[in-house]
């Protein structure tokens, strides 16, 4: 039997104005486990700017992420969230096989999550002062200290300069591996589409 390869989704690199839709790629947009250990020091998201005929798109725009406990009420909900430059946003950039757009790796500042099923917001800029947003529900891996599993390690992982994901401009990406977590999970069966 051969085995198929897909075919390398080339983007091309364009103005952000061109963006007509944001995406969010649901296969590689979830828990990150950066260590290994048990449970996820953050969260990927996998964002696809795609123009008015659906063609990925290579941009460089600020892009604005949250992560909010659905259960949770008022401000307790907000578990973080993460302001990132064009630049930033233009580094973030992946083009392989398997994905192909702005791979953001995003570790939890101060506040962890106490609850597995969380409810991600992406807004993208364009240069002509366009504000595409995406949603969805993601789920995560829960500490050991939240747990109540013996733990491995003491904190959880900050953001650059360790700065609360609270204090606006204090955000900051952490490096980009290879293959976000979510990659290796099976997806979840749902009769909700």
């Amino acid at each position: 039997m051969s085995h198929i390869q897909s075919p390398l989704v080339v983007a091309r690199s364009a103005d952000s104005r061109e963006v007509h839709q944001l995406e969010l790629n649901p296969q590689f947009t979830g828990g990150w486990n950066a260590d290994g250990q048990p449970g996820d020091e953050g969260i990927t998201v996998l964002l696809e700017p795609r123009d008015a005929a659906g063609r990925l798109l290579r941009v460089a725009a600020p892009v604005s992420v949250v992560v909010v406990d659905p259960a949770l009420p008022g401000e307790d909900a907000r578990l973080g969230r993460w302001d990132l430059s064009a630049d930033e946003v233009a580094q973030a950039f992946v083009q392989m096989p398997s994905q192909s757009g702005i791979l953001l790796h995003l570790a939890w500042g101060e506040k962890i999550p106490v609850h597995s099923r969380l409810h991600l917001f992406v807004r993208l800029i364009t240069s002509d002062g366009r504000k595409l947003q995406r949603d969805m529900p993601i789920e995560v891996q829960l500490l050991p200290a939240v747990t109540g599993a013996s733990p491995s390690r003491g904190t959880a992982v900050k953001p650059e300069g360790g700065e609360s994901p609270g204090l606006p401009g204090n955000e900051r990406p952490l490096e980009l591996p290879q293959e976000p977590r979510s990659a290796r999970r099976p997806p979840v069966w749902s009769p909700i589409r």
